[in-house]
């Protein structure tokens, strides 16, 4: 089990809009190859460790996610998407010279 549409959902709120697709094409990568290593891996864990040791894995895994969500992603709620894309809006010669939040065209 990994992230699933999360990584579309939460993405696209947390990443302003001139990396947002790079952003959720990242975030669908890392899940996709994520889901490969979880077929090759869990069988051979699972008749190494056995069945409970190996879920006890998979349980501190979430676990140090969870914890990881909690200290490094932003709180989106309540917060419209101009708000949360211009936490960060990176400078573009072109586009934005002065680097202003809502100045894009």
């Amino acid at each position: 089990m990994g992230p699933g549409i999360l990584s579309f959902v939460y993405a696209t709120e947390a990443f302003p809009t001139s990396v947002r697709a790079g952003s959720v094409g990242l975030g669908t990568a890392v899940s996709r190859v994520g889901a490969i290593l979880a077929i090759v891996v869990v069988p051979n864990l699972i008749h190494a460790w056995g069945l409970s040791a190996a879920l006890w894995c998979f349980a501190g895994l979430a676990a140090v996610a969870f914890v990881t969500c909690i200290l490094l992603a932003p709180e989106t709620k309540g917060q419209g998407l101009e708000e949360i894309s211009g936490r960060e809006t990176p400078r573009d010669p072109v586009m934005n010279p002065a680097g202003v939040v809502g100045a894009e065209r």
